[in-house]
């Protein structure tokens, strides 16, 4: 009967994963408002309340070193050192960045992809990470998600609803040109 009772508990296994999806509004390119600095006070506050273990940033400044602020600054201090991110993409087109940020004790990156570039605008990209199981060395099995980073086209002609369109039917056709395990856990993450 334990051993029953031992390999059912294995079969039910679960785990919560806390996401969150936040636009910055121009991190980095920073009108007078609220400047680069100053955000990085309101989102400590925020990561600190909310304690995600995997997050999409939306409108960072379409350079590295913010990506890099964001993790030193950010999420990496106070003695925690696990934040990763997604790269920094090479073939940047759009004017602001969508990326993912993720606790490396919990996930693991394996790739991104472009998935468009909405006409230069935006570009969406899908990051491929893995679950790192605590027993992945014994079954060599894992769950993959798949996280979106997307920040749709926003305003009211018909040319910008045309653009969010063509976005979402990229994402959707996307999504179901993945093999079906990956289908199963894919998260479209960001400003729509």
């Amino acid at each position: 009967m334990r051993l029953a009772l031992a390999l059912l508990s294995l079969l039910w296994a679960q785990d919560t994963i806390r996401v969150l999806a936040y636009n910055l509004l121009n991190y980095g390119n920073t009108p007078g408002y609220c400047l680069t600095g100053c955000k990085d006070i309101q989102l400590r506050t925020i990561i600190d309340f909310i304690k995600p273990d995997l997050i999409v940033f939306n409108e960072i400044a379409p350079y590295p070193q913010y990506t890099r602020r964001l993790l030193d600054s950010v999420l990496n201090r106070g003695g925690i050192s696990y934040w990763r991110s997604g790269i920094f993409p090479s073939n940047l087109t759009g004017d602001r960045l969508s990326m993912v940020f993720y606790d490396g004790r919990r996930f693991e990156y394996e790739k991104q992809e472009l998935i468009t570039n909405q006409g230069g605008l935006r570009d969406v990209y899908a990051f491929h990470l893995y679950y790192r199981d605590p027993d992945l060395s014994s079954h060599q099995d894992t769950l993959f998600v798949v996280v979106i980073a997307s920040h749709l086209k926003a305003g009211p002609n018909s040319s910008d609803a045309t653009t969010r369109a063509q976005a979402a039917l990229a994402i959707r056709n996307y999504i179901q040109a993945l093999p079906p395990n990956r289908q199963r856990w894919v998260l479209d993450m960001g400003d729509h």
